[in-house]
This record gives structure tokens, sequence and C-alpha cells, in this order.
């Protein structure tokens, strides 16, 4: 069952599921109806300064209707009494509106927003306030997502890794919650966050190094299960399914946890199949099942090349690993790793390869599979720590990396974009020396998707719904 349907009247088909909602004007569309003149909104694409003075006018009033809802007195006096009795106050919050929208959209994100929460004795925290938007994921996705990322924090808190502590947490199933709002307090973290472009040869250098011995630290805390961190009564790491938007079957039901690598990988294909067929895919849908048919039939030779087949060993990965989720301080040190939302739990090969913030991401785009500079220079890092086997994860991980890449939905809209990524793809499965697959990786695209329809049209019937 789709997550959520198409808001045009008279329109019963499935919303697209990452690109199909609108951050302006909070509505969900189907492919078709996207881009169309049903759906009027400023096109990033076209007019990006338009598109972001409408979608800042946009983010003022979602910000305004949840400062509505919060109680601040509540929500102060919840902090202070977590501190046994020390007074606190949130300047943000006190200002008129327009002092309010300057100070707080600084720290804003599409989902929520920061505020610090300043104790009279200097402690800071930090307060992270959800946003609603009928765009988003239904409310019990977002649930699902929020309660994972807070007990993926407090995991971190056993470990070395710099992430912020969790105080406190609420989700507002209901206007009339305590505080008014979804949110979670937070141990305030220093710095600001990197920017790696911009950062010297010599910083880059100690900003990878700092990764690595992240990279080591979260390696001495293995897992049973594939999946995401979930809530758990008893203190104790449970591993429930994943906390991801693509890995949803539906509103409530996300696939997972598994117990190999195979079992998760085969689940993952199928949904993105099932969620094509439903029609939750914006473009190309038709190239896209055919690419993700074409990857679940190379899973048995993708797990034979890894160690993690049956029970694991699995690690723990952020789902996003740019330079926007990097603080570091003046000196380059790493004082946190933030934003842990939709973080799993993954197998070795995948989890320690190489952080998407490293890759040549023109090339990568283009179809080309050959590692950065950075990527090269990462590996040696792991090399130099004795940790040889962790380098070759690294030089040997594109493969992987590849068979992930953006589920959910598509990958662009762009025919000629998609065949430059599927052939990355393919090319990642070449074995050095295969002549054979190395010729048939070079066949035109329109040739492979007419023999691929003919091989499986009577397997998969559902192919006929997708011309």
């Amino acid at each position: 069952m789709p997550l959520r349907g198409c808001d045009l009247h008279g329109c019963s088909k499935s919303a697209a599921r990452k690109h199909g909602g609108c951050l302006i004007c909070s509505r969900n569309h189907c492919g078709a109806h996207i881009k169309s003149a049903s759906h009027r909104c400023l096109s990033e694409d076209t007019d990006p300064d338009a598109y972001r003075e409408a979608y800042l006018s946009s983010q003022r009033g979602r910000l305004f209707k949840v400062l509505d809802q919060l109680d601040v007195c509540a929500l102060t006096s919840l902090a202070s009494n977590l501190r046994r009795g020390v007074p606190c106050s949130i300047p943000a919050l006190t200002a008129d509106r327009d002092t309010q929208w300057r100070r707080i959209s600084k720290h804003m994100t599409k989902t929520d927003f920061h505020v610090d929460i300043n104790f009279q004795d200097g402690v800071v925290w930090d307060a992270r306030i959800r946003l609603r938007n009928d765009a988003f994921p239904p409310l019990s996705v977002q649930k699902y997502i929020f309660l994972s990322e807070v007990f993926t924090l407090k995991f971190l808190e056993k470990t070395a890794v710099p992430a912020p502590g969790v105080y406190y947490h609420y989700w507002a199933d209901s206007a009339d919650g305590h505080v008014g709002v979804s949110f979670v307090l937070l141990e305030k973290m220093g710095g600001r966050k990197l920017q790696w472009d911009k950062a010297s040869k010599s910083r880059q250098t100690k900003i990878m190094e700092q990764l690595v011995d992240i990279s080591l630290e979260l390696e001495r805390h293995s897992f049973e299960m594939t999946g995401s961190i979930v809530p758990s009564d008893d203190g104790e790491v449970s591993i429930g399914g994943y906390a991801q938007l693509p890995l949803f079957r539906d509103s409530r039901t996300p696939i997972g946890p598994f117990s190999s690598l195979n079992a998760s990988l085969r689940a993952i294909m199928h949904l993105q199949l099932d969620i094509i067929t439903d029609g939750e895919f914006a473009h190309l849908s038709l190239c896209h099942f055919l690419s993700y048919l074409w990857r679940l039939h190379t899973i048995p030779d993708l797990v034979a090349s890894t160690d993690s087949r049956e029970g694991g060993p699995f690690y723990l990965k952020h789902f996003c690993e740019t330079d926007d989720h990097i603080m570091v301080d003046d000196d380059g040190n790493i004082t946190a790793i933030i934003d842990w939302s939709s973080s799993s739990i993954k197998s070795k090969e995948y989890a320690f390869s190489s952080p998407a913030m490293l890759w040549p991401t023109r090339s990568f785009v283009g179809g080309d599979n050959a590692l950065s500079p950075a990527e090269l220079e990462f590996a040696d890092i792991y090399r130099r720590r004795g940790r040889p086997d962790m380098a070759d994860i690294v030089l040997k991980g594109r493969r992987l990396q590849r068979f992930l890449y953006s589920l959910g939905d598509s990958w662009t809209a762009d025919q000629w974009g998609f065949e430059a990524l599927f052939l990355g793809l393919r090319k990642a499965f070449i074995r050095e020396g295969d002549e054979n697959a190395a010729a048939v990786a070079q066949e035109s695209f329109e040739f492979w998707k007419k023999k691929l329809i003919s091989k499986y049209s009577v397997e998969y019937p559902q192919l006929q719904r997708l011309f």
C-alpha cells in the first residue's frame, strides 16, 4: 500500500515517495502532477531565487504555527526540573516575530529548528523542535524515524563517538501534550559545520584521520542484525525495521530487521519493485524497475564477495555522510557528528566504505567508478593504522555504494543521466579480466532494455503496467 495518494482532486494515483511533496503548498503529487498546470508552485529547477523566496515564506508560516502551539513556560520548566531547579530561558523565543524569524531561520531545516536553552549557571542545551508539513511523510513514519534517531544517540553515548547526548525527548501525538509540540533536548555541541571543499589539504587530511578513528570506534560495537536502532525499555540496544523512508512498505511497516545480508538486500530490492509498480517513483518508472530487477539477480554475486553473509557482523552507519553533518572547531578537530536521523545497521563492507563527502560527485553521476584522491588517501590512512582490511573495504566499496544508491524514488528525470548512473552500476560488477561482461556492459541501453523485458515479462507481469 503506498505511503500517500496524490492530493489533486480526482487523481487516484500514488504520490511520488521522495519527490512528490511540495514544501511550498504542502501538498502531495503523483509523478504526472508534480510539474503540471494543476501544480503552480515555483520550481527550484526553473527559478531558484524565486523558489527560495517562496519556500522561506512558507517556512516562516510553519514556524509561527508551531510557536503558537509551543508552551514556552512548560518547556523551560521541564528543562529546569531536569537540572534540579536551575533556572533557564530561551532568548530566541522572547522577541517579536520578525526578530524570532531572523534568529531561528539560521538554525532551521526542512523538518525542524534549533533554539538554545540558557541556564543561569552558564550551561546551554540545544532544543530541537519539529515543524509540521503535510508534504512530509505520514506522522507514523516521522515518529518511527524520530524515535530511532533518539535511541541511536542514546547508544552513541556509550561509545567514544562525538555525538550530542539526549536529555529528554517527546513526540506529540496530539496537540494536548504538556509542551504542545514534538521535540528533543540535546547536548549543545561546539564548533561549526565543516566546509570540506574550502578546507586546506592538510586540514582535510586531519579530518579524515579523525573519521578513521570514529570508524574504528564504531567497529568495536557490532550487531547480529541489520536494520535500525529502535526504542527499548530495558536499556539494551534493540534492532528493528529500517528507519528510512525508502524502506517502509506502508505508513506503519518498515522492512526488517534481518539476520543476513542476502535477506536484507532481497527485501530491499523487492520493495523498490513494489514501490515502482504502485506509482511511487516520479520519473522513468520502467527504466528504474529494470535497474532494480537487474540488481535483484546480481545479489548472489554481491553477497559472495563479502564476509557479512549470515549473522553479520553488522555496524552502525550514518545515513548522510556529508560535511554539513560534521562539526569542527577552529583547529580542525571534530567536535561532533550530528543528525543521525535514518541511520541504520549495515554490513561491514557498506558501513565502512568511503563517506559520500569524499566521492568525486561529477564523475560518479557520470558513471565513472574511479575513486577520488581523497578516497585513496582515506584508504591509506587505514593502512598506516595497521588496518589493510579496512583499506580494502574503502578501495572496493563502489559496488555496494552503487547498488544502494538513492533508493525510494527516481535517481533522475533525465534519461541520459539515468543511463550514466546505471552504466556505472553495471561496470562496478565487472570482474577484472572478464571481457564478456565488459562487452555486455557496453551494449546500448535500449538494446539491453529490450533484452531484459523479453527475458522477464512472464515472470514479472507488472512490467506491462509501466509502459
